[in-house]
């Protein structure tokens, strides 16, 4: 039977969201097949799962959740919604993953790849990830999951199943990385891949080659692009 946090032993986040209990006993880790993940060398400061919900159906969500031992889910998704699968609205989720004894918290707008503020954006509508990066709200934002990652079990979550192009691999997983933090993506089939592992003969997770890590790879801006100087 799922432990649930009972109210005394769970905070809320500054957004509502429901962080697990203080001091709570990390479960084991376990990759997709049941085998425990070994521990982290010296010089790491922890480590962190992310996974995107997709089309999963909830169950299946909170079922990747606990076979890796998850305690607390950080969202990081701007409009915590979604039309396709209303039951990842942040409230309907929330809701799930405490029956399930899981944590919720909310720091899309801290750590969302859809920023407030013109400035963020390039021509295409594509977001300055090196200036986000720089930013007060994402710096607040990355210490509050530091905190949470010293003290439970973490995954950061999107909507994108493929960690390749999304936000929470290129923006917050490549901020968590140079603090320290082994990031591990938690995919759809239940596998678990870890940034920087050496596979076969790719040296890293994902080419650096296919994206602009320093950029979003498509444009994400609802405003239409600025016109170049020939056109204005």
């Amino acid at each position: 039977m799922a432990k649930v946090f009972s109210p005394s032993s769970v905070t809320r986040g500054r957004h509502g969201g429901i962080c697990a209990a203080r001091g709570a006993r990390p479960r084991a880790l376990r990759n997709g097949k049941g085998l425990a993940i070994e521990d982290q060398g010296a010089g790491s400061r922890g480590s962190v799962f992310t996974i995107g919900h997709s089309n999963h159906l909830a169950e299946k969500l909170v079922g990747l959740l606990e076979g890796y031992g998850i305690e607390v889910l950080v969202d990081t998704r701007s409009r915590p919604y979604s039309r396709h699968a209303p039951h990842f609205n942040a409230r309907v989720l929330e809701a799930t993953l405490r029956r399930g004894g899981i944590g919720y918290l909310f720091l899309g707008r801290e750590l969302g790849g859809r920023p407030e503020g013109e400035k963020f954006y390039d021509a295409e509508g594509r977001v300055d990830y090196a200036l986000l990066e720089r930013s007060g709200p994402f710096l607040d934002g990355i210490s509050r999951l530091l905190g949470e990652i010293r003290a439970h079990t973490v995954a950061v979550l999107c909507s994108e199943e493929n960690p390749a192009g999304c936000h929470r691999r290129l923006l917050v997983g490549r901020a968590l990385g140079e603090r320290g933090v082994v990031v591990r993506h938690i995919r759809g089939d239940g596998s678990v891949q870890t940034e920087g592992e050496e596979s076969g003969v790719q040296p890293v997770l994902f080419a650096e080659a296919e994206v602009s890590p320093r950029k979003s790879i498509r444009s994400v801006s609802r405003r239409r692009p600025r016109p170049s100087s020939s056109e204005r």
